[in-house]
């Protein structure tokens, strides 16, 4: 990421303002020694100099307030200018992710799959990702237990599962680092890698219990299953008022239906 240099502004204004402050102090501690030394004659023209002078002189201070005045703003401005670039190049990075994404990860995620379409699904009964930090110890089970455990981690390794992981684990850096704007990528991948992981995060606890961190990988797939379930609520939420303002209408139409009509005449 390229940051351009800030320039500080005026400089060459506040060179000048320092220049003639320290002449003007110069030509006063002159006239000073000249009317201390009984020069007559200057003493009219020291005080009308001195005045002249020390409006001068606190007329350059006006100037240097300016002057800092419009460097803040500069700053401002080039800030403002640096954000509004990190996050277009946010927005870049991202769609290099969805094409990523799309062009290397979903293929090799649609062929792992496929190869293991006759493998038995990896489960355990009773025990809890959340519970265990997402770290499975295959030693802990029997030995039966730990030898069908082992058998279909191998084979899933075989057909790249681990290369699935770690490219998970690269994007994932990238989005939780602000590499890649998150808003950009949630909905069009969001589903499928929360799916992917839940399907296999028996191998992935396995894979962090033996030294593979996939911290990133964890830390999003936390924070994306958790806004999942919070939208799915939300969209209930959002269908059973729906369907209360519907029986709303009903309710009225029907009450409009069985009130009783005035007779003409009477």
């Amino acid at each position: 990421m390229t940051i351009s240099k800030i320039s500080t502004p005026n400089s060459k204004s506040n060179k000048l303002i320092f220049f003639l402050s320290g002449f003007l102090f110069l030509v006063i501690v002159l006239l000073s020694i000249m009317n201390t030394l009984g020069l007559g004659w200057w003493k009219i023209s020291y005080e009308i100099f001195r005045s002249g002078f020390e409006l001068l002189y606190f007329s350059t201070g006006v100037f240097l307030i300016i002057g800092l005045y419009i460097g803040f703003k500069q700053l401002e401005i080039t800030n403002k200018d640096i954000k509004i670039r990190n996050e277009r190049m946010a927005v870049e990075k991202s769609l290099d992710y969805l094409n990523i994404f799309a062009e290397t990860l979903l293929p090799k995620m649609n062929k792992y799959i496929q190869d293991i379409s006759d493998e038995e699904p990896l489960l355990l009964e009773a025990w809890d990702p959340e519970e265990n930090d997402y770290k499975l110890d295959i030693s802990e089970f029997d030995e039966e237990d730990e030898l069908d455990l082992l058998r279909s981690l191998i084979i899933r390794q075989d057909k790249g599962l681990q290369d699935i992981f770690n490219h998970l684990e690269f994007l994932s850096a990238g989005i939780m680092h602000g590499l890649a704007k998150e808003e950009v990528v949630y909905d069009p991948i969001s589903g499928v890698f929360c799916k992917f992981i839940e399907n296999e995060i028996i191998a992935l606890c396995a894979s962090r219990a033996q030294g593979a961190p996939f911290e990133n990988l964890i830390t999003l797939y936390k924070k994306w299953k958790r806004r999942k379930e919070n939208d799915a609520i939300m969209l209930h939420i959002k269908e059973a008022e729906r369907n209360i303002e519907i029986a709303k209408m009903h309710v009225a139409a029907d009450e409009e239906l069985i009130k009783p009509k005035d007779h003409i005449g009477s």
